[in-house]
């Protein structure tokens, strides 16, 4: 079993079993997103209070921008899908995705 170091969490690495995950992040994320709940978890610890930051390439149901949101000062979303303009798309996407209880919860922190 690998021991982390200080300075794992900067090395480009593939995703072990054995590294911290998240199976919810702001609503309970897709069984399908092998890697997801590793991504988001480790991306989650370089975001501050005060930061302004980016979710380049988000997704459109997506979760991460929204945790963002809540976390971070100031918090980006773009991606190439102009629904990522429309909150009514965003919620059905993520109805479509996760479930109507799911988009529930987006929109009560919107």
């Amino acid at each position: 079993m690998d021991t982390p170091n200080q300075n794992e969490a900067l090395v480009s690495r593939y995703v072990r079993q054995s590294d911290p995950k998240t199976d919810t992040l702001v609503f309970p994320l897709h069984p399908a997103w092998w890697s997801r709940p590793y991504e988001y978890e480790w991306a989650r610890q370089f975001a501050q209070q005060d930061d302004v930051v980016l979710d380049a390439a988000c997704g459109i149901s997506h979760p991460f921008k929204f945790w963002l949101a809540e976390h971070c000062r100031e918090a980006h979303a773009c991606d190439w899908d102009e629904r990522i303009l429309s909150e009514e798309a965003i919620r059905q996407d993520i109805a479509s995705d996760f479930g109507e209880d799911a988009a529930r919860l987006y929109r009560n922190t919107t």
